[in-house]
This record gives structure tokens, sequence and C-alpha cells, in this order.
């Protein structure tokens, strides 16, 4: 009698269809819980720049760059600080929303205090992954443009690498490209709809909030709020994007296994 893990295991990913279908009914069951994760990761970085630079009189990103220009570097290093924070705010949220979005795929209810305390101690090595990463996409780049691409391509699941089966460094790096590699034109073809999809919902929201807003533009901190608004709705619709590729991540692992040891077989 065949080993019924054996006999279970998948031979192929899901189709992008049932991809798309699994994780938007992920997102509509789960969307309260992954706005939380946002809320906690996002909302606090972007109110503290926001306030920071109106603060500092800064209307734009132009007058960011003619502070640079004049060398304003007190204002500069404590909008810097602060951007660092919200950045690593923002990566907390990141592997906090896979841990939750793992979660809704086993069943099993992920608190969001939890899933940040989780997230807090992958913190080192999601770092540790992303510089890798960052050194080796911009030292391919540098060289010529296409290498930098296939290798932000190989890389691209090694975040999620890190969230669900606790590798980090070299090993999160060869990981995804272990996982990428052996089915490309799967996860390239797949994200590529995937992200065109959820950019579309992302504008459409951003142009009607906006329009919107054109109603209450009197309103003191308006154009503030608007903007603080598209970006965590914006934030919100890739959380969709973040269920697929978790789900994706999950469906080419399975048919990838690691031993005890965390190795891949040969």
């Amino acid at each position: 009698m065949p080993d019924e893990a054996v006999a279970a295991r998948p031979t192929a990913p899901r189709p992008l269809g049932e991809l798309l279908s699994a994780s938007m009914n992920m997102f509509v069951d789960g969307w309260p819980r992954f706005g939380a994760v946002l809320a906690v990761g996002v909302l606090p970085g972007a109110l503290a720049m926001t306030a920071l630079m109106a603060f500092h009189g800064y209307a734009d990103k132009e007058a960011v760059k003619s502070a640079i220009m004049s060398r304003a570097w007190g204002p500069l290093a404590s909008l810097l600080a602060v951007g660092g924070a919200a950045a690593a705010l923002k990566a907390l949220a990141t592997l906090a929303l896979i841990l939750v979005v793992d979660g809704f795929d086993r069943n099993q209810d992920v608190a969001l205090g939890e899933a940040y305390r989780r997230a807090a101690g992958l913190f080192g090595p999601f770092f540790l992954t992303m510089v890798l990463v960052t050194i080796w996409v911009a030292g391919g780049t540098l060289l010529l443009i296409i290498p930098g691409v296939i290798l932000a391509i190989r890389f691209s699941l090694a975040h999620v690498a890190v969230a669900l089966e606790e590798v980090s460094g070299g090993a999160a790096l060869d990981r995804s490209k272990e996982l990428v590699v052996a089915h490309m034109g799967k996860v390239v073809g797949n994200c590529f709809v995937m992200a065109v999809i959820t950019t579309l919902i992302a504008v459409i929201l951003g142009v009607a909030l906006n329009l919107g807003g054109a109603f209450f533009k009197d309103i003191p901190f308006m154009p503030d709020i608007l903007k603080i608004l598209t970006r965590f709705l914006g934030e919100l619709v890739n959380a969709w994007y973040v269920a697929f590729y978790v789900l994706l991540f999950k469906d080419i692992a399975a048919l990838h296994p690691r031993d005890a040891a965390g190795q891949s077989p040969a």
C-alpha cells in the first residue's frame, strides 16, 4: 500500500483561476484582521511622516529635494529617522500579514498580538535576508540591468521563506531560487497578473477618494487625510496580493519538501 502522505502530495500548483478564487475568498473573510495588521504597521509611520513634513514646512517630495540641495541636514535627519522607523514597522506588518494569511489557510486564528510577536522574532532574519537580496540585485543591476531583474525574480519569495519556513540569509535566498527556478513561468506569470489586478483596483480607489475629497478641500488637513487614507486602502488591497503569493508559495513548496535538517532533497 503506498504511503498516504506521498499519495496525497500534489503534483502541480493550483491554476491561476483557483489561486485567485482562493485568495479572494480568504481576503473577503479576513479583511478585518488584515486591516488591523496594516493599521498597526502602516498608519503610525504615515501619520508621523505627514506630521513631520508639515512641521518642517515640506509640502511634497519636491520640497524635500530642495532641502537636500540646500543641505538642511537637521530636518532631513529627522525625516530619515522617522522614515527608517516607519519602514521597520512596515516590515513587521508584512511578516505579521504573511503569518495571519498562513493561519487562515490552515484554519487557525492568529491573533493580532501573536502575529506581531512572532513577526518581531523573525525581524532579524528578515532584515539579513533583505540586505542580501538588495546586494545581489543591486550588483546584478550595476553589471547589466537584465541580471538584476533575473535575480530579483529568483529571490522574490525569500521573505516568505523567512516567515513560513524560518530560514534566513543565504538559506532563504537558496530556497526562493529553488522554488522560483523550478516554476519560473508560473511565478512570473501569476504574480504579474495579480499585480496588474491589485494595482488597477488601488488606482481606482485612489482616484475615487481624490474626486470625493474635492468636495471637502476647504476642510483643514483634508489633503493629508486623503493621502494617508489612499495609502492605507492601497495596502489593504495589496493584502489580497499577499494572500495570493503566500498560497502560491505553499503550493510550490509542497512540491519541493525540505527534510528534517531543512534541506531540499536532490
